[in-house]
């Protein structure tokens, strides 16, 4: 009943905005910082798509610059949204620019972070269920169009504590905390560790070597 109602205000409000809509959320399995606690409200979600590959993304994870890059957003969320307590939201996103036209079809990812901009994100963690298992997750037609997604797609249906085999994890993992509200395994951020300590590591090394070589 519940999916029957948000289906019909869905269709109305499509309709209504002439956009292309997704209806997303985290509404069983949450978000975790990587300390285990529930990611706190007010920190960013987004919704969009990658012109690189799975490989490519994991290899620079501690990159955000990089990623962003890559990344087309459609619609953005922050944790708290449609009410939900902490590590969790749910939240429309309407869209009807060329962006919106241009994603058509395309792979939706998940991108979370640890705050409330990309900017000062210090943790982030990337996740999907491939459209190919499940269209659900791939971008509408603009003008009218919608999708219903959540990262409860990416746990079975039963229980929702077990990783489906198809879902996605690119950066971050399942588990190991639990959701406070749900207590079901949430989605857990990656640390990205700080740039100065590896900047001055890798320096220290090289006039080390310099230095040797001089010698």
């Amino acid at each position: 009943m519940f999916r029957l109602s948000l289906l019909c205000l869905i269709l109305a409000m499509s309709t209504a905005v002439q956009a292309a809509s997704v209806v997303w959320s985290a509404t069983i399995n949450g978000l975790d910082s990587s300390s285990g606690a529930d990611l706190a409200a007010g920190s960013l979600v987004r919704v969009g798509t990658f012109d690189i590959t799975d490989a490519e993304i994991l290899a620079n994870a501690f990159n955000i610059p990089f990623l962003d890059a890559h990344f087309t957003q459609f619609g953005s969320a922050v944790i708290g949204d449609g009410g939900r307590p902490a590590g969790h939201f749910s939240t429309i996103s309407n869209n009807n620019s060329a962006t919106a036209t241009a994603l058509t079809g395309s792979q939706i990812y998940v991108w979370a972070f640890a705050s409330g901009t990309v900017a000062t994100a210090t943790e982030h963690g990337v996740f999907y269920m491939p459209k190919a298992t499940d269209a659900d997750w791939q971008f509408p037609v603009n003008l009218g169009g919608f999708t219903i997604l959540g990262l409860d797609d990416l746990t079975d249906a039963a229980s929702s504590t077990t990783l489906r085999a198809e879902a996605r994890v690119v950066i971050g993992s399942f588990g190991p905390g639990t959701s406070d509200s749900t207590g079901k395994p949430n989605f857990t951020l990656l640390a990205v560790p700080e740039p100065t300590s590896a900047t001055l590591l890798m320096a220290a090394a090289g006039l080390v070597g310099f230095v040797r070589r001089r010698s």
